[in-house]
This record gives C-alpha cells, sequence and structure tokens, in this order.
C-alpha cells in the first residue's frame, strides 16, 4: 500500500513538470517564428 503523501507527492511532481514541459515547448514554438 502507497502511503497518501506519497501519492500527493507525486502528483505535485508530474503536475510540476507538465507545466515546465509546457511552458518550455511554448517558448520553443515562440522562438523558431521569425
Amino acid at each position: 500500500m502507497i502511503p497518501a503523501e506519497w501519492i500527493q507527492l507525486l502528483d505535485n511532481l508530474a503536475t510540476g513538470s507538465f507545466m515546465t514541459w509546457f511552458v518550455a515547448s511554448l517558448c520553443f514554438v515562440c522562438r523558431r517564428k521569425p
């Protein structure tokens, strides 16, 4: 059984990674535009 704290921590990490990836790809796309 996985502790609820671990699930919360993993959830926060996943959300943070997704936001970082989203912002990074957004900057990458904007930078490629002339």
